[in-house]
């Protein structure tokens, strides 16, 4: 494959860490915590694809983002107790979650990887110019780069995501201004799921063997 073949492929690939980026930099602006369980979300929602293999592709998918968003929610459970701690402290913890999580479906599910069967027609390439492109390539390109572009327009343009700027510039002075921390730290979860299960979707087409390291 030539350098200038790799192009569209690259770019949406970047475009899918960007989403990932945008997810861990949510949370971080709130509470100062960089999530290293962040990708155990994209794994969850890749097995809940793999034990849905029945169903409607649009009852997977739906049900796959609410299984990672589900999963959000708790980790910001999980972590609330500890706003108050060292960072290192908080640090570790996300490794400690991430590491249980790995295991647990290793535990549940074995080593050898399990194909998810998601849009696996995606694959296909179609010629664009000079570029042999897939559609999954061009699908992961527009759907990231408009939910990138949501993403931004929720922050700037909505009451909740002015809260969220506030509490990512400084969250005691946005507390003493009445903003509502605490749903605003839960909300930056829920949001980080959301653009986790959206890159789950994508990968799912691109690599669809799913093992407890997917994410």
């Amino acid at each position: 494959m030539s350098i200038v073949q790799a192009i569209p492929d690259a770019v949406a690939l970047g475009t899918l860490f960007a989403l990932v980026a945008m997810g861990v930099g949510l949370v971080f602006g709130v509470i100062r915590l960089v999530n290293f369980a962040h990708g155990e979300l994209i794994t969850a929602g890749a097995y809940a694809l793999f034990l849905t293999k029945g169903l409607s592709t649009g009852v997977r998918a739906v049900i796959a983002i609410g299984v990672v968003v589900a999963l959000a929610a708790l980790m910001e459970v999980v972590y609330r107790p500890l706003k108050n701690v060292a960072p290192a402290t908080m640090l570790i913890a996300t490794f400690a979650v991430s590491f249980l999580l790995q295991n647990v479906a290793l535990v549940v599910f074995g080593a050898q990887g399990g194909n998810m069967g998601f849009l696996s027609g995606l694959n296909q390439a179609f010629r664009l110019g000079p570029f042999q492109v897939r559609w999954i390539t061009l699908v992961g390109l527009v759907v990231g780069s408009l939910s990138l572009a949501g993403m931004a327009l929720f922050l700037r343009r909505t009451d909740l995501g002015l809260q969220m700027r506030a509490a990512a510039a400084d969250v005691w002075m946005a507390k003493l201004l009445g903003v509502p921390t605490r749903r605003v730290v839960r909300l930056a979860f829920l949001l980080g799921g959301l653009l986790a299960g959206v890159v789950t979707l994508a990968l799912a087409v691109q690599r669809p063997l799913v093992t407890p390291t997917f994410g």
